[in-house]
């Protein structure tokens, strides 16, 4: 594995069909010129869990080459790479680097597909002009994190300084404030109570979700379902012509966040990136789907299994009485509720389908204002 922690240069993703026409060459000449190439053609071997290893291959590479093609983009597998590629951009790096093979970027707009805008290498080029423009983007790529990575460098030398300025400060208050310095540290909330706020915080939200499921398990019949399903019943709406709208919305328990705009930026994250062909986000969810074909509607409820992890930090006194500090929150989306509503097949030409997503969970960081009142303390939380 090199230094930037990835054991291949590129995952070259590509519809079986492709392999001879195209994959089996560039990958040969990606190899010729120095990159390590995770290829399914090397890389998969009799025996080996199709799903598992070849997810891990995407994890451990650098860059995702995508040749985008008719075959490609009538396949649910070959999609799911490229949503699961696309996940990884969310970091604010460059990953996928396309290639349009016999196809255009039109055709690939009708099929939603979000890298339709963007800048993609035509195969018609010849393999060889195909080769040198991926080579030349890659090596444009390293040479921004190499950029990027000397100024983290020299920023962490200023914060070392910093901090050894600030503790030296410290010491010099403490030396010529114990006094107050013993009130500062001894009258405010201590950590132990601060956890109890945190701990109440996060069971309250969580018992509101479960509660949520629950109810609609019994009052709905809903079942649990696989990721398979979800994905293929979640397919066919994107490929429904019709009209549509898209709803969307949080529940924090502290307040209701409306419109894809709004919900986006109090998660930190493209709400659009959260979807079944990357399970939402989460590791290993738990899944529930109701259906009611009557009323061509589908109700489904990805359930996030793992643990809320918290970080309580920059607790400092606002005045003798009253203390703040920012809690910031991991594994924070809890449950996903989608509803797909489908126009009825008489009405697809002037129909509306329907997509809402209502999601229950933390915005990513907190703030908790805790408040003294004789011998007793008392805390409120602002999601600013």
């Amino acid at each position: 594995m090199d230094a930037s922690g990835y054991r291949y240069d590129v995952f070259i993703s590509h519809a079986v069909e492709d392999k001879i026409p195209i994959a089996n060459e560039l990958s040969a000449r990606l190899e010729s010129a120095g990159l390590k190439v995770w290829y399914s053609g090397y890389e998969l071997s009799v025996g080996d869990h199709l799903t598992k290893t070849i997810v891990e291959g995407i994890e451990q590479c650098r860059f995702g080459v995508v040749i985008f093609s008719p075959n490609y983009i009538s396949k649910m597998w070959t999609l799911h790479e490229f949503h699961a590629l696309l996940a990884r951009e969310r970091e604010n790096r460059k990953v996928i680097l396309p290639v349009l093979f016999e196809i255009t970027p039109e055709e690939l707009a009708v099929k939603h597909l979000p890298i339709a805008d963007i800048f993609a290498i035509r195969a018609s080029r010849g393999i060889e002009t195909v080769t040198q423009l991926l080579l030349e983007e890659i090596d444009k790529q390293r040479q921004v994190e190499i950029r990027k990575s000397e100024y983290e460098r020299s920023l962490e030398i200023k914060r070392k300084v910093k901090r050894i300025s600030v503790a030296v400060l410290l010491g010099l208050c403490i030396l010529a404030g114990f006094y107050i310095t013993n009130r500062i540290f001894f009258d405010g909330p201590n950590a132990a109570f601060i956890e109890r706020c945190v701990q109440n915080r996060l069971a309250t939200l969580q018992q509101k979700a479960d509660l949520m499921v629950e109810e609609e398990r019994a009052s709905h019949r809903a079942r649990p379902t696989t990721e398979e399903a979800i994905i293929g019943i979640y397919t066919d709406f994107k490929n429904l012509e019709s009209y549509y709208r898209n709803d969307y919305m949080l529940h924090t328990g502290l307040e209701t966040i409306r419109s894809k705009k709004n919900v986006s930026t109090a998660l930190g994250i493209d709400i659009e990136l959260l979807n079944p062909y990357n399970a939402y986000g989460f590791t290993d969810p738990a899944l529930y789907l109701t259906r009611n074909d009557a009323e061509q509607t589908m109700v489904y409820f990805v359930v996030n299994k793992d643990p809320v992890v918290t970080t309580v930090e920059k607790v400092k006194p606002l005045s003798d009485y009253e203390y703040t500090a920012e809690v910031s929150y991991t594994n924070y989306i809890r449950l996903i509720r989608t509803t797909l509503i489908f126009s009825s097949p008489e009405e697809n030409a002037k129909g509306m389908k329907r997509h809402e997503m209502d999601i229950t969970g933390f915005r990513p960081m907190e703030r908790y204002i805790f408040t003294k009142s004789g011998d007793r303390w008392s805390y409120a939380i602002y999601s600013e």
